[in-house]
């Protein structure tokens, strides 16, 4: 036990249940030895950052009139969802799923939101789906978008720092903002949560043009999400495919 925290049964390759403070937590180990190796950091500091921010999840949540303006919608890789069938979760692709979470203003951490917590704040479904598409399009308004060309192919970038930056395609304003830089429909690659790319659907070739960088931030990242190529349109979010991934104890070629 540390603080709290009791390391209970491996759920999947990474993937553990940690008793948090009486609680049952869905967490990836990987994220702490990917986040500690890519940023160089102290072990202690790095392993004392993780329990941190797993206790404030415990942390009880503010009154709906606070908690309004951090409801916001988050990607999510699917298998950590497994097995929590009250968190507000919506799969949107073979590998990933829409949650509604709640988040304070630093973006510290991410509270994965329950029907219990509905009952607690005497809100209606539709009332929080209502909070997080404002909230989302207010974010997406204050995020620039920048376009630069890889090899004559105009790729379009998300400049923010937000622990939201992957998710604003799940954002009521991801179209029109999209639309504006590239055009519609688009492609999009989130390998992690801070990592964005998008392209004209029509050039198919852009993971190609991006393979190595994206292997990268999907292996390196302590919150990678996903390998898929996205096609995004009208007709919603779907997978056309996924990029190539080195198999086990391979290094992928830079």
């Amino acid at each position: 036990m540390e603080r709290g925290l009791v390391l209970r049964k491996r759920r999947a390759e990474g993937i553990w249940a940690i008793l948090v403070n009486g609680s049952d937590r869905i967490v990836s180990l990987d994220r702490l030895l990917r986040n500690y190796e890519r940023d160089a950091a102290d072990v202690d500091e790095a392993i004392d950052g993780f329990i941190d921010e797993l206790l404030a999840t415990r942390l009880p949540l503010p009154e709906w009139e606070e908690a309004r303006a951090g409801i916001r919608y988050c990607a999510e890789k699917s298998e950590l969802v497994v097995g929590h069938p009250d968190v507000l979760a919506d799969p949107f692709t073979p590998k990933l799923s829409r949650l509604l979470v709640y988040t304070p203003e630093d973006e510290h951490t991410l509270h994965w939101l329950t029907r219990e917590a509905l009952a607690r704040w005497g809100v209606g479904e539709s009332e929080l789906h209502a909070a997080a598409r404002e909230n989302m399009a207010a974010l997406q308004e204050r995020t620039p978008v920048e376009v630069k060309k890889v090899a004559r192919v105009p790729l379009a970038m998300l400049r923010t720092h937000s622990a939201f930056k992957a998710s604003l395609l799940l954002g009521p304003s991801f179209r029109a903002a999209m639309e504006a830089a590239l055009g519609w429909p688009v492609l999009i690659v989130i390998p992690c949560r801070d990592s964005f790319h998008a392209s004209r659907a029509s050039d198919t070739e852009m993971p190609s043009l991006l393979w190595a960088e994206l292997v990268r931030e999907y292996l390196g990242s302590g919150y990678s999400l996903t390998n898929e190529v996205l096609l995004v349109s009208d007709e919603g979010i779907r997978a056309l495919g996924e990029f190539s991934l080195p198999r086990p104890g391979r290094e992928s070629d830079d």
